[in-house]
C-alpha cells in the first residue's frame, strides 16, 4: 500500500467519525429541547405573540379639503425695454425701490428729436396759414380748388410727421407702466440702447397671484369666489387667498384645471415664482371613514388588519379615498366599531395570533 492509499484512507475515517459526532449530537439536543417543552410553563407561549396596537374605527365629519401645490406670481409684471437706438443719458430710479405709475425710470438722447420736431413744427405753421389764404382766395373765386388741395394736403403731411415725432421724443423717456417694484437694472449711463434693450423688471408684489391645478373629478366643484389658504416653505404663516378665475380646458395631458387666485401680500413674504403648498376648501364631504396611514399595508391591493375575536389579526381589502396628513379616508372594507391594528402591521399574517399592547382601543382616526 501507498503512502497516498493511506493517507486517502486516514481521510475518509475523519469524515465518518465527525459525521457519527454531530448525529449525536443532534440527537441529545432534540431530547433536551422535547424535555424543557414538556416543562414549561403555560403562559409562557403568549410572550412569543406579535405585541401589536389596536384603535376602535370611528367616523368624523370630513372637510371637503385638497391639498394642491401651485406657483406664485406678480399680480402684474412686465420687463421694460427700450423701443428706439438712443444713448442713455440718465438714470433716475435705485434698484429694487418701490416706484408710483408713471414715474421717469431713463432718459435718452433727445437733441435729434427735438431740433427735427422744431423744423416740421415751423413748417406745419407755414403750410397752416398758407392753407387758410388758400382758402380765402378759392372763396372769392381767385384761387383754384386743385390750389386748396395741395395747400391741405400739405398741412395734414406735416401734421401727421409732427405727430410721429412727438411720439418717437415720448420714448426717449422711459416710464413706469404701474406701481410696484423695480428689480436690477441691465444698462449703464451712456450705454447705447436699440429697440428691444432690458431695462429691468418691474413687479407689482401686493395682491400676489396663484396658479395651481385641480383633478377634473372636481370641476363642477370649481367656481370663482372658492376660499384657500396658502402655505410657503420657510414661513411660519398662512395666507388666505380667493380664487377669481379658471381655464376653461382641462389639459390633456394632466387631466386637471387651472385655477388662479389672489393673496394679500402686505409684508412682501410672498416672492414670484414661488412654489407653495395650497389648501382649497370644497366645502363638506360628510361622514367618513379615516385611519392612521400607517395601518394601511401597501401593495397591489391595499389592505389593513382588523381584529377578530380577542386575538386573531385578519387581513381585510379595502378601497382608498382620500390621504390626509396623517390618515387615509377608508371608502370600503372597513366599518365602524371594528378594531383596527395600527402598530405592528408589518410583522403579522393573516389569522395570526396577536398580543395587544394597549389596555384599551383608542379611536382610530
Amino acid at each position: 500500500m501507498t503512502w497516498k492509499q493511506t493517507l486517502g484512507g486516514c481521510a475518509v475515517l475523519a469524515l465518518l467519525g465527525a459525521g457519527m459526532f454531530f448525529l449525536i449530537r443532534a440527537n441529545a439536543d432534540e431530547s433536551d429541547n422535547a424535555s424543557a417543552g414538556a416543562t414549561a410553563p403555560a403562559g409562557e407561549s403568549a410572550s412569543h405573540l406579535v405585541p401589536v396596537r389596536v384603535a376602535t374605527v370611528e367616523t368624523r365629519r370630513l372637510e371637503n379639503n385638497l391639498r394642491l401645490t401651485g406657483t406664485l406670481r406678480a399680480d402684474e409684471a412686465v420687463a421694460i425695454r427700450a423701443e428706439i437706438s438712443a444713448k442713455v443719458t440718465e438714470i433716475l430710479f435705485q434698484e429694487g425701490e418701490a416706484l408710483e405709475a408713471g414715474d421717469l425710470l431713463v432718459k435718452l438722447d433727445d437733441r435729434e428729436w427735438v431740433a427735427e420736431l422744431a423744423e416740421v413744427g415751423a413748417e406745419w405753421e407755414f403750410a397752416s396759414r398758407e392753407e387758410e389764404r388758400q382758402r380765402k382766395l378759392f372763396d372769392d373765386a381767385v384761387a383754384t380748388e386743385r390750389q386748396l388741395d395741395e395747400a391741405v394736403n400739405r398741412r395734414q403731411v406735416l401734421e401727421s410727421r409732427r405727430a410721429l415725432l412727438k411720439a418717437r421724443l415720448d420714448k426717449t423717456e422711459i416710464r413706469a407702466p404701474f406701481s410696484g417694484v423695480i428689480g436690477l437694472r441691465s444698462i449703464s449711463p451712456g450705454a447705447l440702447v436699440q429697440p428691444d434693450t432690458r431695462v429691468a423688471s418691474l413687479q407689482r408684489l401686493d395682491p400676489m397671484k396663484i396658479d395651481f391645478s385641480v383633478p377634473e373629478r372636481h370641476a363642477a366643484s370649481l367656481t370663482p369666489g372658492l376660499r384657500f389658504t396658502v402655505e410657503v416653505p420657510g414661513n411660519s404663516g398662512r395666507f388666505p387667498g380667493e380664487v377669481y378665475a379658471r381655464e376653461p380646458e382641462v389639459d390633456a395631458e394632466t387631466r386637471t384645471i387651472l385655477l388662479r387666485g389672489r393673496i394679500d401680500n402686505p409684508g412682501g413674504a410672498l416672492l414670484p415664482g414661488g412654489y407653495a403648498n395650497v389648501l382649497l376648501g370644497l366645502g363638506e364631504a360628510g361622514e367618513a371613514v379615516l385611519v392612521p396611514g400607517v395601518a394601511v399595508m401597501p401593495g397591489r391591493e391595499s389592505a389593513v388588519f382588523v381584529l377578530d375575536g380577542e386575538d386573531t389579526a385578519r387581513r381585510r381589502p379595502v378601497q382608498l379615498g382620500r390621504r390626509e396628513r396623517e390618515s387615509i379616508q377608508i371608502l370600503d372594507g372597513l366599518e365602524a366599531g371594528e378594531r383596527l391594528v395600527v402598530a405592528g402591521v408589518q410583522n403579522i399574517r393573516d389569522g395570526q395570533k396577536v398580543r395587544v399592547l394597549n389596555g384599551e382601543d383608542s379611536a382610530a382616526q
